[in-house]
């Protein structure tokens, strides 16, 4: 019925109400759209949701009043934390609206308002000045006739009776400049104190002694030589007027109705500008809420998207970080989210372009495409690559686009070195949906890309690995590329800094093993080359010894040899393990295929099998002997160079220290025989590093090596969870991140340890808080992961010597709960929490384990098992939070509850007294529960008593069977007044109001 009702307001606001209105019908329609407004706040949500969806409709008929835009903007942003999706869903389309047809400017410039907003207060500060100045002249000569002949009268009169000796007893002015006593001369002259302006006159004698203007040519006729005196001050400038505006010549015939007339338009425009500022800050604030619903339900996620894709086309500052994370969306499992992430993005950078001609275009939507690489984060790269996939296999991105690109990397067609590599790394995304283009252009690669110019070479080596197959012909040690990668690498081994030459090396070894036959011999080769360059750098300087030289190794160099050995070491074991075993194992297969093929059918036996198999396991095993302990173990050149490892991993100097522990790192996953022996330096470095980069790369070593020696690193999986509480936020989310993938990977159990991944659901980060609350929502979504796991997280959380703070535990365990609804779970986990009830033996303990107990919903089946159990707790009930908790689980269970339902619960509440009671415990005033207490429904025990209380004793409680018209059960509870007990020896009863607990997510 409000819904109709609205809808026909809508209509005659729309239809009747919309144009040519006199003073009578303006108000009904501001009363109507009021009548609206008010209705945002209505119970219902569809009601709420209705409402907004009108309000939009009028905006798009143009019947909204110009002075309503910005106050249903503010209701709209408001509405964007609504419980209800169809409310936010409405929200965001209003917002929408109002962002498309706003009243203040078509270009949200934030740069061009400013110049606006400054233009127009220095025209309005001019325009002032210049009707200051007119006033001053025109005042002064016009009031100074009617002034003089008063004031000569009262001079006259004042100095028949005094001389200047009665008035030396003057004090001077202090902390008063000159200009301020002639303002106060002159406004006293003007306002006919005429005594206060001569006293002012006689002070500002003596404290401004060498001042011609208060100078006077003899002590004869003071009345005229003061008016005299005056009449100079009234006429002399003041320091705001005294400059004559620069547009004086402009306003010169500018009339004074005419300025001021100026002045109101003036300030019209600055208000309307800060109308637009506070229209535009309004709108910022609703970006930050929406990017949040990106994560929410499908409706949400594509309604955001819609959103910030219109922000952005409509010139909406900062809407680019809305776009931006949209993009991590490409990875939903939902296919509508996925497509409207892609249609967004073909909207915003391919369907807005202006040019006609194809070739303008082509350039206008590669250089667009560009502009938006250059912004991607790291974690978007990959979003945009499979992005561009989906382009490419509709065949949305042209072809003249992929051309273009290649003629910016091959040729001097862009202005700018940056564009140049920056097309390169587009490219790099492309190929990896269209590798084909890469085999066609290798020459161009290896003449253009391999180059001394490193950001460029390292795109070029990106471009080659993605588009190179595996059935690619590797090329021979004396290729061009060979060399040209060679020489690259030394160069920046001399020249550039470590981070540059580890990017260097990382892509170059890359290069050389993936395409080139023979890499074990061209590494082995550029390892002794360095290794030469590094000894021909040493810094010989004297010890104090005269004979003996001190040899110091130029940091620099060792820290980017050492990362490079450990890259070589990485490389050659993927090599030997991926390339190598996978052709010798293919050379036997063929060779037993061929016998096969020579053979009768009756001649094959399993004997042939067996041989061949046996042979292929000879080859594995050998292969295996050669990366465990021959490649980094042992006396090869590689194992020379692990005792520099581990000793530079004590270095004081970061970058060698880091680059060692790189290495290291390697060295552990080419070999469990060497991370086995030097697995404590590893677990060591991880707990002590300072250093936060370090410290990740030790982190995400730590996946790696699970991943390799998973047997080896499962004791002591509880170093990686302890880095979830480190006090370094880039620590704690790395460690996070880690963990997950290692769960994705079934690599790590679900388990109790999880604890620590929900301490991160109250994180100081907001991110790492974020994440941590959707991957307890993706494992709820399992079966019963959560489930197998929830009742450890309480334990450990309510740990005394692990407990967290009560507000954090209360905030995790809001989330946590609520998302184990299957009833079978909930039963279960009620026992179990019960039983760790009653093995806790700490008051702190038994309060957060009694309060996870109200977070789960009851059943009849659980009421009763809880009352059944209740010699676990009875006694924890001294323990008032406990006492209240149990108290909030019946107020709660007992709303809307059937017959039986509060029959359970009167009967557990009769058991709790009784226990109360017989402890000689009574809750605290100051303790109180908030929650009402209960009645029993039963009418057949009229009422329970105990035997008079002596002074030892309290007096039971008496429950009353009277039962509620709105059939909700009360409980109450007992407070001990110590002055009534000792005076009457009776108990009062008080009785509170019940209320809801939200579990706030943040």
């Amino acid at each position: 019925m409000r819904i109709c009702i609205l809808s026909v307001l809508k209509e005659l606001i729309v239809n009747v109400l919309n144009c040519n209105l006199d003073e009578f019908k303006r108000k009904t329609r501001d009363n109507y759209i009021s009548i609206l407004q008010d209705h945002l706040l209505d119970i219902n949500a569809f009601v709420r949701s209705k409402t907004l969806q009108l309000l939009a409709s009028i905006i798009n008929e143009n019947c909204l009043p110009k002075d309503k835009y910005l106050i249903l903007l503010r209701c709209a942003v408001e509405k964007l934390n609504d419980k209800s999706s169809y409310v936010i869903k409405s929200a965001i389309q209003l917002i929408k609206t109002l962002i498309k047809l706003n009243p203040y400017s078509c270009d949200f410039s934030e740069k061009q308002l400013n110049i606006q907003m400054e233009e127009q207060n220095c025209l309005l500060k001019n325009i002032k000045h210049v009707l200051e100045f007119k006033l001053h002249s025109d005042i002064n000569e016009n009031m100074w006739p009617t002034i003089e002949m008063d004031l000569t009268s009262f001079l006259d009169h004042f100095f028949e009776n005094n001389s200047l000796e009665n008035f030396s007893h003057l004090q001077v002015f202090n902390d008063i400049e000159l200009s301020e006593v002639i303002v106060k001369i002159k406004n006293y002259i003007a306002l006919h104190k005429y005594k206060e302006a001569v006293e002012f006159v006689l002070r500002g004698r003596v404290t401004f002694k060498n001042e011609s203007l208060f100078k006077l040519q003899n002590e004869d006729n003071l009345s005229i030589q003061f008016v005299s005196l005056l009449k100079n001050i009234w006429f002399r400038k003041n320091a705001n007027t005294s400059v004559v505006p620069n547009n004086l010549e402009e306003f010169k015939n500018t009339t004074l109705e005419e300025l001021n007339l100026q002045i109101i338009l003036t300030q019209s425009k600055i208000e309307y500008i800060q109308a637009c500022f506070e229209y535009l800050n309004i709108i910022r604030k609703s970006l930050d809420i929406i990017s949040k619903l990106f994560w929410n339900t499908t409706t949400e996620s594509i309604e955001a998207i819609e959103f910030f894709t219109t922000a952005y086309l409509f010139g909406v500052p900062h809407s680019q970080y809305g776009i931006n994370c949209m993009l991590k969306l490409i990875h939903s499992s939902d296919t509508n989210v996925k497509e409207a992430v892609i249609n967004s993005y073909k909207t915003i950078y391919l369907d807005t372009i202006k040019a006609k001609e194809p070739k303008k275009r082509t350039i206008e939507i590669t250089t667009k495409l560009l502009n938006l690489v250059k912004t991607l984060s790291i974690t978007n790269r990959e979003a945009f690559k499979i992005l561009l996939a989906e382009w490419i296999k509709n065949k949305t991105l042209d072809d003249d686009c992929i051309m273009l690109l290649w003629s910016w990397i091959t040729k001097s067609a862009t202005k700018h070195i940056e564009n140049k590599y920056f097309a390169a790394f587009f490219m790099s995304l492309i190929v990896g949906a269209k590798p084909g283009i890469v085999r066609g252009n290798m020459d161009l690669l290896i003449e253009y890309g391999l180059c001394d110019v490193y950001p460029l070479f390292n795109y070029t080596c990106q471009i080659l690995d993605e588009g190179i197959q595996e059935d690619f012909t590797r090329f021979h040690a004396k290729h061009k590329i060979v060399h040209n990668i060679i020489c690259v690498v030394k160069k920046s081994y001399n020249e550039c800094n470590v981070q540059i030459f580890n990017d260097v090396a990382t892509n170059a070894v890359h290069m050389i093993y993936k395409l080139t036959v023979k890499p074990d011999v061209t590494c082995l080769a550029l390892i002794k080359t360095l290794f030469d360059m590094l000894m021909m750098k040493k810094i010989k300087c004297d010890s104090t010894e005269k004979n003996d030289k001190n040899f110091n190794i130029n940091c620099n160099l060792l820290s980017k040899f050492i990362y490079i050995i450990g890259q070589i070491a990485l490389e050659q074991y993927f090599y030997l393990e991926n390339y190598v075993l996978n052709e010798l194992t293919q050379r036997v297969r063929t060779k037993y295929q061929t016998i096969k093929l020579n053979m009768s059918k009756n001649q094959e036996n399993e004997s042939m099998y067996d041989s061949e198999a046996a042979e292929i396991e000879v080859l594995n095993n050998h292969i295996r002997n050669v990366y465990e302990r021959r490649l980094v173990c042992g006396t090869g050149l590689l194992s020379y160079f692990s005792k520099y490892i581990i000793k530079s991993c004590e270095s004081n100097y970061s970058d060698l220290k880091g680059s060692a522990i790189l290495s290291l790192i390697k060295f552990m996953i080419v070999s469990s025989k060497f991370c086995q022996d030097h697995l404590q330096v590893f677990l060591n470095l991880m707990e002590n590093t300072e250093n936060s980069d370090q410290t990740i790369d030790l982190i995400i070593g730590f996946g790696w090596l699970v991943v390799r020696h998973p047997n080896l690193m499962e004791p002591f999986t509880d170093k990686i969870y302890a880095r979830l509480t480190d006090k370094r936020y880039i620590v704690r989310y790395s460690a996070f991140k880690t963990i997950i993938d290692l769960i994705n990977q079934e690599m790590f159990k679900i388990r109790g340890q999880v604890a620590g991944i929900a301490r991160l659901i109250v994180d100081d980060n907001e991110t790492i808080k974020r994440d941590a609350r959707n991957f307890f929502g993706s494992i709820a979504e399992k079966k019963n992961s959560l489930y197998n796991v929830i009742s450890d997280i309480i334990s450990t959380l309510s740990n005394p010597e692990t407990a967290v703070p009560e507000n954090d535990f209360i905030t995790i365990m809001n989330y946590l709960l609520p998302l184990i609804n299957k009833e079978r779970q909930i039963e279960s986990l009620i026992d179990k929490l019960c039983m760790r009830l009653k093995e806790s033996f700490d008051d702190t303990q038994a309060n957060y384990i009694s309060y996870c107990l109200t977070r789960l919903k009851f059943t009849d089946k659980t009421l009763t098992n809880l009352s059944d159990k209740i010699d676990h707790y009875t006694d924890k009930l001294k323990n008032p939070k406990v006492y209240n908790n149990f108290n909030l689980i019946i107020s709660t269970s007992s709303r809307l509850a059937k017959p039986t339902t509060k029959d359970i619960l009167s009967e557990l509440s009769i058991k709790i007294e009784r226990i109360v009671q017989d402890e000689h415990f009574a809750v605290l005033h100051s303790q109180k529960t908030p929650f009402k207490r209960l009645t029993t429904a039963k009418k057949k025990v009229l009422k329970r008593s105990i035997k008079k209380c002596t002074d030892n004793t309290i007096q039971a409680l008496q429950v009353k069977t009277t039962q509620s018209t709105h059939s909700k059960v009360k409980r109450k509870l007992k407070i001990i007044d110590s002055e009534e007990e000792e005076n009457n020896e009776h108990l009062h009863r008080t009785r509170s109001e019940s209320k809801k607990l939200k579990a706030k997510i943040l």
